[in-house]
């Protein structure tokens, strides 16, 4: 195919003829050659794994990205509680993260407003196909250790920003 190029005199009918070549290679293109794109939001919970207790949430934002098998999150969540019971993840992830890679994903995560913990906040994307959560780690203790309910309380705070496989 020629180059149009802007400027030069070219005929209505070498423009056509250019547009048509162009509409040919797009007709090629199938879905396999452009990878799965898609944004949307996203509601973040509070997830205790024995009960989830009285919770209000003061905020709860999601967004996401997905480019082929990569989701980029990011969110905030604060809420209240005070009769959960349990460990503590984030829940209602937009994607199961894959099983393959579940554990290797890249982000941060923020906490603020919690009781009794020190040192770095982590996070693991659950490691079940049908897991939509991120378990809440804090390394204060020398071991890498779960958060609970004990930790947590009012306006408890998490922001993140994370990039995992799906």
């Amino acid at each position: 195919m020629d180059t149009l190029r802007l400027g030069q005199q070219n005929t209505m009918l070498d423009v056509v003829r250019q547009l048509r070549q162009i509409d040919q290679v797009i007709d090629r293109i199938t879905s396999a050659d452009v990878p799965n794109y898609e944004e949307g939001t996203w509601t973040p919970t509070a997830l205790f794994s024995v009960s989830n207790g009285d919770r209000s949430y003061d905020s709860q934002v999601g967004r996401y990205t997905r480019i082929g098998n990569i989701v980029h999150i990011q969110g905030h969540l604060q809420f209240d509680e005070t009769t959960a019971n349990g460990n503590f993840s984030i829940g209602g992830l937009p994607f199961s993260a894959s099983t393959v890679i579940a554990n290797y994903s890249a982000g941060a995560v923020y906490a603020n407003n919690l009781t009794g913990v020190s040192g770095q906040i982590m996070y693991i994307l659950g490691g079940d196909v049908s897991d939509k959560e991120m378990f809440i780690f804090f390394s204060g203790t020398g071991t890498r250790t779960r958060l609970t309910q004990a930790h947590t309380g009012t306006n408890s705070t998490f922001a993140f920003d994370i990039s995992y496989q799906v």
